[in-house]
């Protein structure tokens, strides 16, 4: 699994596979408890009922580069542009 590149904005499919790298098949809560967010935010924000805010994107970029799976290399997503996350 190759690492996720999250960037701001993010798209519902990046979260969703950064989730799954950090947490596996039931991401959306453990992810919701280390953002401080409801199951419901996370839903909304996969869904793409509501957009990802560019600090949530920030953490969950640092998530991924702090994370050290098992596997090889983790996913690659949502490459970084060259704005501010907070755009």
């Amino acid at each position: 699994m190759k690492k996720p590149q999250i960037s701001h904005p993010c798209s519902p499919a990046a979260l969703e596979a950064a989730g799954i790298y950090l947490y596996g098949p039931d991401w959306q809560s453990a992810l919701g408890r280390a953002l401080h967010a409801s199951f419901q935010t996370v839903h909304n924000w996969k869904i793409g009922k509501r957009k990802i805010p560019g600090p949530a994107v920030a953490a969950i970029r640092m998530m991924v580069d702090s994370h050290s799976p098992a596997v090889s290399k983790p996913p690659e997503i949502c490459p970084p542009a060259g704005g501010s996350i907070f755009d």
